[in-house]
């Protein structure tokens, strides 16, 4: 019991310097650059830079302390592991408080965890941004776990890096779990009797990136409808990197993707091979084909390619919406209720 105790006592010390980094990396960028004298960026990095040198000293400190090299190596690699993991424990500790908690009868408490929270969100608003940190949490986890059970003299489950290392894989595991069960939703609902399809992949990790970026208000992909295969296949491309802002494009619109075939009988996603010029393109205006399906036209805002594309038989509108603040969306909506 006592080593179960140690080691979360240690994760729970990396949990707080971890939280302590954000905070000072949030609270530096709402200072007035004049209360220090100096260029804003000075201060903001000379900060942040504080905080992660008194991290690494208490790193090293934990290092040289372990009596043996193979202590010491174990040492660094849980360490590291801790840190690496910080964003999903913020991120699935928050989300756990917030779900158990009502938000509205703690509202000052909620602005405060708030931020931590948006932060991790926008960490991960990135595919691969996400699979590298999950990689490098993975990786270091499994490292470590390796060098605990081909250590001597102690059995593996009683020792507190064992223990530290086996509970930093649970949020990294949880994260896309607890967003698996909460379904992104675009910004823009049908009305009745109308059906709408969004054009997005829904599994893994397409889908924790994509609900990270409702959180954070990343809107960093845009979505092009090229045109139709036939009634059921819709051919789309991604462009990356864009800004997108309530004044227009602010910068250039980001670098497109490969086509992509969106196939609506089985809500799949594949690579299109095939020649472009060869798809079906009707185009129609939004006000007459795609404002009257939705239900509140107001929240609906086209995106950066704002001309709908009719399938070649008429049923299905494919069209982008851009809620401010939310990720932008290339969904499909039936011409029937129309």
């Amino acid at each position: 019991m006592k080593e179960v105790m140690a080691a979360l006592s240690a994760f729970g010390v990396f949990l707080a310097l971890g939280l302590l980094l954000i905070g000072l990396f949030w609270l530096v960028m709402r200072v007035p650059g004049w209360l220090f004298g100096m260029l804003r960026s000075v201060h903001v990095w000379a900060v942040i830079a504080a905080a992660l040198a008194s991290i690494a000293g208490g790193g090293v400190w934990l290092v040289s302390s372990r009596p043996t090299p193979v202590a010491k190596g174990e040492a660094v690699v849980t360490a590291a592991a801790a840190l690496v993991v910080q964003p999903f424990l913020v991120a699935v500790g928050i989300l756990a408080l917030v779900r158990i908690v009502d938000p509205t009868g703690m509202p000052n408490v909620m602005e405060i965890i708030a931020v931590p929270y948006v932060l991790a969100a926008l960490l991960f608003s990135d595919v691969g941004r996400y699979l590298a940190v999950s990689g490098a949490a993975v990786g270091l986890i499994s490292v470590g776990l390796t060098l605990s059970a081909l250590r001597e003299r102690q059995t593996t489950s009683q020792r507190p890096p064992f223990y530290v290392l086996a509970f930093a894989l649970l949020p990294v595991i949880a994260l896309p779990l607890a967003f698996s069960s909460m379904p992104y939703r675009p910004g823009v609902e049908p009305k009745a009797g109308v059906e709408m399809e969004l054009v997005a992949r829904s599994r893994w990790p397409f889908q924790t990136v994509r609900k990270c970026q409702a959180i954070a208000g990343v809107s960093s992909y845009q979505y092009e409808p090229l045109g139709w295969v036939d009634d059921e296949t819709l051919i789309y491309r991604v462009w990356r990197g864009g800004r997108h802002g309530r004044d227009g494009w602010r910068s250039q619109p980001g670098s497109p993707g490969p086509p992509l075939a969106y196939h609506l009988d089985d809500e799949t996603v594949t690579r299109f091979r095939g020649d472009l010029s060869d798809l079906h393109r009707e185009t129609c205006e939004p006000a007459a084909c795609v404002e009257p399906a939705l239900a509140d036209v107001p929240s609906y805002h086209p995106g950066r390619f704002a001309e709908p594309i009719v399938s070649p038989g008429g049923g299905w509108i494919a069209f982008t919406a851009w809620p401010f603040d939310e990720p932008e969306g290339l969904l499909l909506v039936s011409d029937d209720g129309i």
